[in-house]
């Protein structure tokens, strides 16, 4: 069961270190842009974002230590992408639309084949 925990938590950093990147960068055209404003709204982001990858790295490390890399690595990578549509959904105002959708219901049951192995 905390295999799970660890898979939804995981995914869930990942994607908000996505997130996070994708406005950090907003307005800027290179990291240069972002290094050389010095201390600023960007590069705190920035920082947010590096620690949400590690904390997505350590969850990853702890779903490895419990299953096998066959079934972890896909189903992490389809986790991650159900959490950047939400999110790019909610917070980005990305349009949604049938394929979405049927995307979702794909990942879902592609999840559920996967951890019945």
């Amino acid at each position: 069961m905390i295999v799970y925990i660890y898979f939804i938590l995981g995914a869930f950093f990942n994607a908000l270190a996505a997130y996070l990147i994708k406005i950090s960068f907003h307005n800027a055209q290179s990291i240069f842009d972002i290094i050389l404003k010095g201390p600023s709204r960007e590069l705190g982001l920035i920082l947010l974002a590096l620690t949400s990858f590690f904390s997505a790295f350590i969850f990853y490390g702890l779903v490895l230590s419990k299953t096998n890399l066959n079934i972890a690595q896909p189903v992490f990578n389809a986790l991650s992408m159900l959490f950047v549509i939400v999110i790019s959904i909610l917070l980005l105002n990305e349009p949604f639309s049938f394929k979405y959708f049927i995307g979702i219901i794909l990942i879902i049951i592609g999840i559920f084949f996967l951890s019945q192995s």
